[in-house]
């Protein structure tokens, strides 16, 4: 069992790092925003939806239309992501969930 201060400073450090790359992959604000763009939604626990942008509402929402159901729904433009932002959020996501399961199964992290 690895329980040393260095190892647990050093997965406290590395998590945080994870944790704040998927702060950082927000897609373009409010302003960049415009009808027609093309953007994935990243939900918890579902499957990520590509939308489209069909208008600004205002106060940074945004309707969106789901590529594959048609489905029109409101959004903050904050939730928008690019491919690749998505995926890298993804990458974050991973990383974090493969790190907690280490903890769990080792039990190192008390």
């Amino acid at each position: 069992m690895i329980t040393s201060s260095a190892f647990k400073t050093g997965l406290a450090g590395f998590l945080f790092g994870a944790f704040s790359m998927t702060g950082i992959a927000q897609a373009a604000s409010y302003n960049y925003v415009d009808p027609g763009d093309v953007y994935y939604v990243n939900d918890w626990g579902s499957e990520n939806r590509r939308v489209v942008v069909v208008r600004k509402i205002g106060s940074g929402q945004i309707k969106v239309r789901n590529v594959h159901s048609g489905a029109t729904f409101v959004v903050h433009a904050e939730r928008l992501l690019t491919r690749s932002q998505l995926q890298a959020e993804e990458v974050g996501n991973a990383v974090v969930g493969t790190a907690i399961v280490f903890c769990v199964i080792t039990q190192s992290c008390k």
